[in-house]
């Protein structure tokens, strides 16, 4: 079977738009941290450390004795001091004035990782 030069150059760029289509772009990443800030992803809960990359929907807690700077595209930076929490949002987040930190008298917990749906019916999660 012969396979034209035409054809695998489409399918290679059929694969390339498979893999960049559903990329996620980061909206903010993590220029410094102290102490022990955490944050939520999609499925786990990570320690925020520099260079970390941030998305929608991933939320940034400080507890007591940490902080973090975070830097949205074009430099715009937000602090997030002790005591305090923030949610991911767009990446024009920061320069539309959207960043609200919320900060608490009382000890901010761990946050909890995204509740995952129950297994398909019959499923079995054991390994």
């Amino acid at each position: 079977m012969k396979i034209s030069g035409a054809a695998v150059g489409f399918a290679l760029v059929l694969a390339g738009y498979g893999v960049t289509a559903g990329a996620a772009t980061a909206s903010a990443v993590v220029v410094q941290s102290q102490g022990k800030p955490l944050v939520t992803q999609t499925t786990a809960t990570v320690s925020a450390q520099s260079k970390l990359s941030l998305y929608p929907g991933d939320r940034i807690a400080a507890p007591a004795g940490a902080s973090l700077t975070i830097e949205y595209p074009g430099g715009c930076r937000v602090t997030i001091p002790a005591n305090s929490t923030l949610t991911i949002g767009a990446a024009n987040q920061c320069s539309t004035g959207q960043a609200k930190v919320q900060t608490s008298s009382a000890p901010v917990k761990k946050p909890r990782p995204p509740t995952t749906p129950p297994p398909p019916e019959g499923g079995n999660l054991s390994r």
